[in-house]
């Protein structure tokens, strides 16, 4: 297994493929910015944000994969706001959960009976912190 996000798992084996490309991490921290009369103003940092991740998963039926029932899976996740953990090769991403924050479908291929047949989806996602005040 590549990794996972939930009980979606990422793997290629002789009877499934399920994998995905373009995964791109992004970081960043809030600074505020106190103005000073006749000065540049003097920042002071404000703490950091959640990181955000996103990829693009390819799912092709010839590969094993029923690729409406994948769909349906991930939309279901997101509609429930589920807090999911995203692992790669044994590794635990950021701070170990995510939420989905947006998911776009592109369909490639559909066959004469309207079944998709392969499609790429690009999921956002966003890493989902504990209120650590509680």
């Amino acid at each position: 297994m590549i990794g996972s996000l939930g009980e979606y798992e990422f793997e290629v084996s002789e009877q499934n493929v399920k994998n995905f490309t373009d995964l791109s991490f992004s970081n960043s921290v809030n600074y505020a910015e106190h103005k000073v009369i006749g000065k540049k103003g003097v920042l002071e940092f404000t703490g950091l944000n959640a990181s955000t991740a996103s990829l693009t998963i390819e799912l092709d039926e010839s590969q094993g994969v029923n690729v409406s029932e994948c769909i349906t899976d991930l939309y279901t996740a997101m509609n429930a706001h589920e807090a999911l953990a995203f692992t790669l090769g044994g590794d635990v991403m950021g701070g170990g959960l995510w939420v989905i924050e947006s998911l776009g479908e592109k369909y490639t291929r559909i066959a004469a009976n309207g079944t998709v047949m392969h499609a790429a989806l690009d999921l956002k996602l966003k890493e989902y912190l504990e209120d650590e005040a509680e």
